[in-house]
């Protein structure tokens, strides 16, 4: 709808509103309680450690875990490294997934069936539309039942919806297939936030979001790459297909690594 009238640049020029709105958001949000009281913990120990004065126990253990590296909480034993690693396989696969599939859905629309680029703009759509249904539903879903249930749940579920997918024909079935493409796959994304911060204390607690969703994406960023090489070999449905066994394989993954979070005191 933009392009047309007002090119790249004018497309581009529309991307700031989200961000505006953004910045905007951001000043009515205030600071959680439990960092400003750390803030104003760690100010205290540390204006009684200049005056040279006795410290608690209790403000002994905060001060050694506040003055440690935020990256090496993530890393402090081997329950918490495993931990780490088992959420960055979950978020590698996620960002494998949203970037495979999305990048290559109008590709799969052309080829195999035929549709111009203009005509699989509607399957896109139908595929984002269901993808924030799903985020909405899954973070309420999480709630109830788990993070660990949910996760499994929508792993299990987007491999049978890419599998499906790749077979799919008729271009009603492959309109309502995006749709639950979009809801499975990319739906989980909205649980992230919650998952990585109820695993890491309040020290690290950004550091961890950061590192392991971003070296996700890293690996997810391959993505594209990966699933043209696997087209090429075989076929760019063959692809889907073993994109559906990396979703099983990351709700193995959380099934025996990733601890039950639900109702936690956060530290």
């Amino acid at each position: 709808m933009v392009v047309p009238h007002f090119g790249w640049r004018g497309l581009f020029a529309i991307g700031v509103l989200p961000a505006l709105f953004a910045a905007w958001a951001r000043r009515g949000l205030p600071e959680p309680d439990i960092w400003v009281n750390r803030k104003i913990m760690k100010e205290t120990v540390a204006k009684k450690l200049a005056n040279n004065e006795e410290l608690s126990d209790t403000e002994k253990e905060f001060w050694n875990k506040a003055s440690k590296f935020p990256l090496a909480h993530l890393f402090a034993n081997k329950r918490k490294s495993i931990t780490t690693f088992a959420l960055t396989v979950m978020t590698s696969v996620q960002n494998f997934g949203y970037y495979g599939i999305m990048i290559w859905l109008p590709t799969i629309l052309m080829q195999k069936h035929n549709l111009s680029l203009n005509k699989t703009t509607t399957w896109m759509v139908v595929t984002v539309i269901g993808m924030v249904i799903g985020i909405y539903l899954f973070g309420q879903f999480a709630d109830r039942v788990g993070r660990r249930p949910a996760y499994i749940t929508f792993y299990i579920c987007s491999a049978a919806a890419v599998w499906i997918y790749s077979i799919l024909n008729d271009p009603i079935f492959l309109l309502i297939g995006g749709a639950i493409l979009g809801f499975f796959c990319n739906g989980m994304m909205a649980g992230y936030g919650a998952l990585l911060s109820e695993h890491y204390t309040t020290n690290a607690r950004s550091t961890a979001q950061n590192f392991i969703f971003n070296s996700g994406r890293a690996v997810g960023g391959f993505a594209p790459v990966i699933i043209g090489m696997l087209a090429a070999k075989y076929t760019l449905n063959g692809a889907l297909v073993i994109l559906a066994f990396m979703y099983v394989a990351a709700a193995v993954n959380v099934f025996f690594l990733v601890p039950e979070t639900k109702d936690v005191t956060l530290d």
